[in-house]
């Protein structure tokens, strides 16, 4: 490999752009988590008042649906739950390593070796993420079949 190459660069850059897509995907999905609660809490509480106002017992069918809401806030509260994220290097592991151990012998070794890391983050990150999205498809599950309890409840009267 000639010195200087470019295309360590390259693959260093395409790994931090990597990183830092997860990293947005992580904050979209929870920004959209977010807007969900407040969906499913406000027609929870719209039509859990229809239903009140209906019927002076609510019958098991209401109580489906509250659980179902109280099951959507659960898996809801995976996604919404901080957690740590490996999306960064830490100096002092760095310089523990380089400096007093195995030293890039060269930046594009040193490229090489972020470029190498940066992919392990991003792998480690993963499970996270993907248990983070089921969640989330589980809770827009839930929310419909919550939705659908409600107003076969509601069409009943």
């Amino acid at each position: 490999m000639e010195p200087d190459d470019r295309r360590l660069r390259l693959v260093y850059d395409e790994a931090i752009r990597g990183l830092e897509q997860q990293i947005a995907g992580i904050q979209h999905l929870r920004s959209t988590a977010g807007v969900l609660v407040s969906a499913v809490t406000v027609s929870t509480g719209f039509l859990g008042t229809l239903a009140l106002n209906r019927h002076a017992n609510l019958g098991w069918p209401a109580w489906i649906a509250v659980g179902l809401f109280a099951l959507t806030l659960a898996a809801l509260g995976v996604v919404l739950w901080p957690t740590r994220f490996a999306t960064r290097f830490r100096a002092d592991i760095i310089i523990d390593k380089w400096f007093h151990g195995d030293m890039p012998t060269s930046i594009d070794d040193a490229y090489e070796q972020l470029a190498l890391l940066t992919e392990r983050n991003i792998q480690k990150n993963q499970g996270q993420l993907e248990r983070m999205f089921c969640a989330f498809k589980l809770a827009i599950a839930l929310t419909g079949g919550e939705l659908i309890t409600w107003i076969a409840y509601l069409r009943r009267a």
